[in-house]
């Protein structure tokens, strides 16, 4: 009778959750221009015309609600990264010999790729793992910036896809924010409060403890706190979770250098040149991150240590790129300052959990 009765707490709480997913998931009705205002409102990066034209364009969208749209925004992803990539192919035909032909090559690669994110996205909130979601839209992104970063690399500028490039990030972006409106947000708060269903994975907690005893650079802390909320950590090993570690760092970095330019367009005065400097070095450190992720789960781990130190640096970059400026210009502005601190400790533990691996 005891037994039965412990059950009780936890099936009426079960009741609850299932309740009030029920009633939200009936959700209200949302159009894409009330969905994009929100998005907006909730995101500043949201470009809210390219929102609504491209949302209101897909045949799901007439009867979606938020949950609905943020799928089609997802959807929409996987139709530009199919675009690109054919663009890229088409491209291609055309190039001759050089680094515009091996950056178009890698671009069709990275495109396909970035369709799978945006199709893993979709999927993943049509089931309600918003987190998750939110993470692969955010991969989805980052392949693409990765495109033009390879024709960066082959000396060629501007790329040819630059657009198809903006288009991606804007929509991975447009997909994120609306997973985020209230309306989604709202199952995740109740599961916490009435389940605390939310918990840090017990291998992140040792795997952090491990590379703060082997590194004393180690933040524990922030390891677990960082590492505990990607969807990938839970039941993880040392070598997904120095990917797991490589990864934020991609998506800080990109942060970071929207951080930058958004400065940069209010003017920024006698730090304008710093800061037009600090977006490319970001961009720069939000590849190697990413490169970083490809060589570790290669397992070349010495490459992909070398690549988040190369990613560390060009945040320090930053910092420097504010040096001699007059009194005024020489403070690093604080927005700038959290990215740059970021960066050092995201790839000392990306770093030091892969010398656990070997």
């Amino acid at each position: 009778m005891a037994q039965r009765a412990s059950r009780r707490p936890a099936a009426a709480a079960a009741a609850v959750v299932v309740a009030v997913v029920l009633a939200v998931s009936g959700g209200v009705g949302a159009t894409p221009e009330t969905a994009c205002r929100a998005a907006a409102e909730e995101d500043r990066r949201v470009d809210y015309e390219f929102c609504v034209s491209r949302l209101s364009h897909h045949h799901d969208s007439p009867d979606a609600d938020t949950w609905g749209l943020a799928k089609v925004a997802a959807d929409v992803g996987v139709c530009i990264a199919g675009d690109a990539a054919y663009d890229a192919k088409a491209k291609l035909q055309a190039a001759k010999a050089g680094g515009e032909r091996e950056a178009l090559e890698r671009c069709a690669e990275l495109y396909d790729r970035m369709g799978s994110a945006f199709a893993a996205a979709y999927d993943d909130i049509n089931r309600r793992e918003y987190a998750a979601g939110k993470e692969k839209a955010g991969e989805a992104a980052s392949l693409a910036r990765r495109c033009d970063g390879a024709f960066a690399d082959a000396g060629v500028a501007p790329s040819p896809l630059e657009r198809q490039t903006a288009e991606s990030v804007k929509i991975a972006i447009v997909c994120t924010a609306i997973t985020n409106l209230p309306y989604t947000a709202a199952l995740l708060a109740v599961a916490v409060a009435v389940l605390g269903v939310v918990a840090v994975d017990a291998t992140v907690v040792t795997t952090c403890r491990a590379a703060a005893d082997a590194d004393a650079r180690v933040d524990y802390g922030f390891c677990v706190a960082e590492l505990g909320k990607h969807h990938d950590s839970p039941g993880a090993d040392a070598w997904g979770l120095a990917k797991v570690a490589a990864l934020t760092g991609v998506v800080d970095a990109d942060n970071a250098a929207y951080d930058a330019r958004d400065l940069l367009a209010k003017g920024g005065g006698g730090a304008a040149a710093a800061l037009a400097r600090c977006g490319e070095l970001y961009r720069a450190a939000g590849f190697a991150f990413a490169e970083a992720h490809d060589d570790i789960n290669a397992r070349d781990y010495a490459a992909g240590k070398g690549k988040a130190a190369d990613a560390a640096s060009l945040a320090r970059q930053c910092d420097a790129a504010f040096a001699g400026k007059d009194d005024a210009a020489a403070a690093v502005p604080p927005v700038i300052a959290q990215h740059g601190s970021y960066a050092a400790r995201i790839a000392i533990v990306c770093t030091a959990i892969t010398n656990l691996i070997e």
